[in-house]
């Protein structure tokens, strides 16, 4: 088996069907692949806008019909199927999703307002903004909800400069390697599964920075009533970071085995 990229190109317009479809005519033109006897078949993930766009160079590369039919020729990528199975994993240890989240937030916000003052019940200012990074750094964590408290430490660390330098600090002083704390992107397949991984690597040092760093003159206070205390693991916690830990392993690695590219 052999591999080449034939062609990077942007999608100029909507990522539609129809453009995509265009674009792959296009690339596959210039190498004369858009032949039912030399084209194999188009592997992408389960979006129903590749469905169709293979189904726009089917009707290129047989017009009848009979011989490059789209259905046959559409193969599912299986990275993106296991990244699926993974999520779904994901999302039934947490964290809550976050729309669910902000709603919750925004309606008990509002009732604690209308307490302090129901003579202001109709005046939007007293409902403060709803912020991404509030509701993951809020004072009470549901215990369901460990991922959503670790996602909140590791924010809280890497957007302060002075904490991330005290936190590699404590990293050298339990004799562990000065490593960046990593951030969960959605959209990047087996990055929760790093994250973990990573986190227990510096478990010691995280462990340490949580119960100094409230008390220490270099890293800036967090507003109150917010304090880095609130974001430490207890041992049965950690116990349960190691068991998601494991539970993302082979799905990660599987990921690994099915890329082009490590």
């Amino acid at each position: 088996l052999q591999e080449q990229v034939l062609a990077f190109r942007e999608i100029v317009g909507n990522h539609s069907a129809a453009n995509t479809g265009a674009l792959l005519i296009e690339i596959l033109g210039e190498y004369g692949l858009v032949d039912p006897d030399r084209l194999g078949w188009g592997t992408a993930d389960g979006s129903t806008v590749c469905d169709k766009a293979i189904a726009v160079l089917a009707k290129s590369v047989d017009p009848t019909g009979k011989l490059w039919v789209a259905k046959e020729r559409r193969a599912r990528c299986m990275e993106h199927a296991i990244h699926c199975a993974s999520r779904a994993f994901v999302n039934k240890v947490g964290p809550t999703p976050m729309g669910s989240v902000k709603s919750a937030l925004s309606s008990k916000l509002a009732a604690d307002a209308s307490d302090e003052d129901e003579d202001d019940d109709n005046d939007d200012t007293n409902t403060p903004d709803i912020d991404t990074d509030d509701i993951l750094t809020a004072e009470d964590f549901d215990p369901a909800d460990l991922l959503g408290k670790i996602l909140a430490f590791i924010n809280q660390v890497r957007s302060s400069p002075q904490a991330r330098s005290y936190f590699h600090k404590i990293c050298k002083d339990e004799k562990l390697p000065a490593l960046q704390l990593l951030k969960w992107v959605r959209t990047r397949w087996a990055s929760l599964y790093d994250l973990i991984n990573r986190l227990l690597d510096v478990r010691l040092a995280c462990n340490k920075f949580t119960l100094l760093a409230d008390d220490d003159d270099q890293v800036p206070n967090l507003k109150p009533p917010k304090t880095y205390r609130m974001f430490k693991l207890n041992e049965g916690e950690w116990r349960l970071l190691e068991l998601i830990r494991d539970g993302l392993k082979e799905p990660a690695l599987a990921c690994q085995s099915f890329s082009h590219a490590t």
